[in-house]
């Protein structure tokens, strides 16, 4: 993950009574959105060979781009977003969170599970690491050291 990224997981509503520490919380079974997820996907990201054969990738790897991993077989798969919060477009945003809502998906993220809604979204955005980075990335590197001092 670069860190201009915005690095979350998505998870299938299904699963949200799951231990949020467990690995399968974030597996998605239901083959039959993956037709869903394919239409859609393919009209906001175009597909980018991934650098490995487990990976399905949709996007640059380093800028706004999500990932199927595929677990174990090809019916499982776990789904991963990275927003490239230097170029990231409203348009685009909201797209990708139409396509998680209409895939029945939540957002995990830092152990926190959110609604794909536009501002649940923007808040988290606004609040990242990655924000912050991007905002200032001198001042960004200065407070990390000052962190570690103390």
């Amino acid at each position: 993950m670069a860190i201009w990224q915005f690095d979350c997981m998505v998870i299938i509503k299904d699963n949200i009574g799951l231990d949020i520490e467990s690995e399968e919380i974030l597996i998605w079974r239901d083959s039959n959105l993956l037709d869903v997820f394919y239409k859609k996907i393919e009209s906001i990201l175009p597909q980018e060979k991934s650098w490995s054969k487990e990976r399905c990738q949709y996007g640059h790897i380093d800028k706004t781009c999500i990932e199927l991993i595929y677990y174990k077989i090809k019916k499982r798969f776990i789904f991963k977003l990275r927003l490239d919060l230097r170029s990231l477009s409203k348009s685009d945003l909201v797209k990708i969170l139409d396509m998680i809502n209409e895939i029945n998906g939540r957002i995990l993220y830092q152990g926190e599970i959110y609604s794909p809604d536009l501002e649940i979204l923007l808040e988290l955005l606004k609040e990242s690491d990655a924000a912050r980075f991007c905002e200032d990335p001198r001042g960004f590197f200065e407070n990390l050291n000052k962190i570690e001092d103390k």
